[in-house]
């Protein structure tokens, strides 16, 4: 597929088909729903003509009662399918031209270049991001509405109107082709569609209620006749039921996965699409500088607010967002070495980076390899259609500035502190308040990753043993990260997880039977020794900043130990617990002898892995210190409930058990790298006492 070519008219055309498909094969569902409503309400007219007949006046209440409970439940259920897609976010401000003239004939003006309509209504926000959208309702596949937009102005602060325009230019690009006119009712069939799939399953509980509709016990033999004819009914109007929808099930089950992979697929080509467009009509060089740059504002936005929070948390406030945001972005530029607003950046990121060999998009996902995408537009040689010389920051006015600051602190303070005890940090404090709260993140690109394991008693300290600042130890793990992105992609591939024709390997194209594994393999292991050396160095850095050298190699420790947990946990527990919860929501009675055996089994297959994580290989003084009181309270029952499933049942006491273990173990050793990390970050920026 040439990404500079892309054609979508055939997978328009493709999903269209299986969602007619799935329309027709529900139109017997939608007639029974209707009949039943009928049925309902002639229920009900019927039940009060006969008390109005001299008919049993409680029997007729309660008939009403059955009746009306009845068409409710299948009201709500049918208007659940047809609801909203998307409304207006809370952090979203809605603007006109009278409050940023510039920004919003500049937005009109981009819309007008990709043959869009102007957006209805255009929001700004703190965001780093833009994005179309639209509250569409299933009336709108026959009366299309107009969209909205909303513009991130985090996203604005460093980029150049090109870089700017190249952003808007490409969500206008979503909408602007012809044969993208059916666009819409893709975009709204398939919540439709999934939302029918959930009504199904609930459906299915419902028959699954029935069959196990509960045998009745009695001393009066009449009653219990009585009593038991009904549950028999009921019963065998459930297993009907089920034969009739088991057959249905199975063929929408079949139907919506082709329409999910054929909207993956048109998803991935619309954003090359989208991408081409936005070159089109504002330069390949601004479209190429605009996406080595996102990331980057993006990681700084996150970074703030995060920031932001833990100010919250320590009842602390700030008083202006954006003069905030300008000291953390200098910092942040400082300690990058990279001024984000002068630079345009058509050839390289802004942190070096390493192109993976393997190129390969995943067929899973709903956009391209960020990659590809680069090294597409980088093919193509498109100038600007409009004068976009200057700063995006110059299009919006101060007053719109200070709007959005205010509003989003007042959202953010009144969610986060309490009846507004926070107190304000003083302009005189505010540098030294921000600048102490992301004195880490130098050291971040070097922890936001599996620390490769080495022995820590081996390390002596050494002041300069290392620099955050060091280019080349940077590049070298991300020359690890790609190698081992590339060989956990060909693992996939070789394990079927994901799905290709042909991948390009460093240069050359290979088919799944001859990939050279070997040659990846290879090129993983040789990149892990070198950046094994970076993390030892850290770690000689770490030693250096601490008077108790213990201390930091056990954070090394903890690091290692609680890897190999979560190593053990993504490899076998996850997939297990999820292959138990599949058959229990497919199950149709916890008395079906074959269905007990096959949850049985797929618990066998991790419970001794997960008894290991959870009881025989914790480590009860590194977790003890980490875990809060009621997680090792679950792990210490499950570690004692040895005995479980065993006999001729699964209680629901059981299955909550082993999945409330899982969170624990799952979130508990994630704190506790999160929280080692930071101490050795700590030493190594001598922020903890000698």
């Amino acid at each position: 597929m040439d990404p500079t070519n892309i054609k979508t008219k055939n997978s328009v055309a493709k999903i269209l088909f299986w969602m007619l498909i799935f329309i027709l094969l529900n139109i017997p569902i939608f007639a029974i729903i209707i009949a039943a409503i009928a049925g309902c309400v002639w229920g009900i007219i019927w039940a009060i003509q006969f008390m109005m007949s001299g008919g049993n006046i409680f029997g007729g209440i309660l008939l009403i009662i059955v009746f009306l409970a009845l068409m409710i439940l299948v009201l709500k259920l049918t208007f659940k399918t047809f609801r909203s897609l998307r409304n207006k976010e809370e952090r979203q401000i809605e603007i006109t031209e009278s409050d940023a003239p510039e920004l919003v004939n500049f937005i009109n003006n981009l819309a007008d270049l990709t043959k869009n309509k102007h957006p209805k209504h255009i929001y700004v926000s703190t965001a780093a991001n833009a994005s179309v959208f639209y509250n569409s309702r299933f009336i709108n596949i026959l009366l299309p509405s107009r969209k909205n937009i909303e513009i991130g102005l985090s996203l604005i602060i460093g980029l150049t109107k090109g870089e700017f325009a190249a952003c808007i230019g490409h969500e206008f690009g979503h909408f602007s082709q012809g044969n993208m006119r059916w666009g819409s009712v893709i975009y709204i069939l398939n919540p439709w569609i999934k939302s029918v799939m959930r009504i199904n399953n609930i459906w299915n509980s419902i028959v699954n209620g029935m069959i196990n509709f509960p045998w009745i016990v009695s001393l009066n033999i009449v009653a219990l006749v009585a009593a038991n004819a009904f549950a028999l009914a009921v019963r065998a109007t459930g297993w009907i039921l089920y034969g009739l929808s088991i057959g249905y099930t199975k063929v929408m089950e079949f139907i919506n996965q082709k329409i999910q992979m054929s909207y993956l697929e048109l998803s991935r080509k619309m954003e090359y699409e989208a991408d081409m467009i936005s070159a089109k009509t504002v330069g390949s060089e601004n479209v190429i500088s605009f996406m080595y740059k996102l990331l980057e504002l993006t990681n700084r936005v996150d970074v703030f607010q995060t920031m932001l929070l833990r100010f919250a948390n320590r009842n602390l406030k700030i008083s202006n967002y954006w003069k905030s945001y300008e000291i953390a972005n200098k910092y942040l530029s400082e300690i990058t070495q990279k001024e984000l607003s002068s630079t345009k950046m058509t050839t390289t990121p802004l942190y070096p980076t390493t192109d993976r060999k393997l190129i390969v998009d995943n067929i899973y996902s709903t956009h391209p390899d960020w990659q590809n995408r680069i090294n597409a537009i980088k093919k193509t040689n498109y100038t600007a259609q409009i004068d976009l010389t200057g700063q995006a920051e110059s299009l919006v006015p101060k007053q719109l500035w200070d709007k959005v600051s205010r509003i989003t602190l007042n959202t953010l303070y009144e969610n986060a502190v309490p009846n507004n005890s926070a107190k304000t940090i003083k302009d005189n404090e505010l540098q030294n308040n921000i600048e102490s709260e992301l004195y880490w993140y130098q050291y971040m690109p070097f922890f936001q990753r599996e620390i490769i394991e080495f022995d820590p008693q081996s390390c002596k300290p050494d002041e300069n043993a290392f620099s955050p600042d060091d280019m080349e130890a940077l590049k070298i793990i991300n020359d690890y990260e790609a190698a081992k992105s590339d060989l956990a992609n060909a693992n996939a591939i070789l394990n079927n997880h994901l799905k290709i024709n042909q991948v390009v390997y460093d240069g050359s194209k290979y088919k799944k039977s001859n990939l050279p594994i070997e040659s990846i393999q290879n090129e993983h292991d040789d990149t892990q020794i070198h950046a094994k050396a970076i993390d030892k160095a850290i770690c000689q850095k770490a030693l250096a900043g601490i008077k108790d050298e213990q201390y930091i190699k056990a954070a090394y420790n903890y690091i290692f130990y609680a890897q190999k947990i979560l190593d053990l946990f993504s490899e076998k527990i996850t997939p297990g617990l999820n292959n138990v919860i599949d058959l229990l929501n497919k199950s149709n009675s916890s008395n079906n002898s074959h269905q007990f055996k096959q949850i049985q089994n797929a618990l066998d297959e991790f419970r001794e892995e997960l008894y290991d994580c959870a009881y025989e290989k914790m480590d009860l003084n590194i977790f003890n210190d980490f875990a809060p009181q009621e997680a090792i309270i679950c792990l210490n029952e499950f570690g004692d409930h040895q005995g479980m499933f065993i006999g001729d049942s699964i209680s629901n006491r059981d299955i909550n058990l082993i999945i409330s273990t899982c969170q624990w173990i799952k979130e508990v050793h994630e704190n506790i790298i999160s929280r080692s990390k930071m101490l050795i970050i700590d030493a190594c920026l001598n922020r903890v006492s000698k």
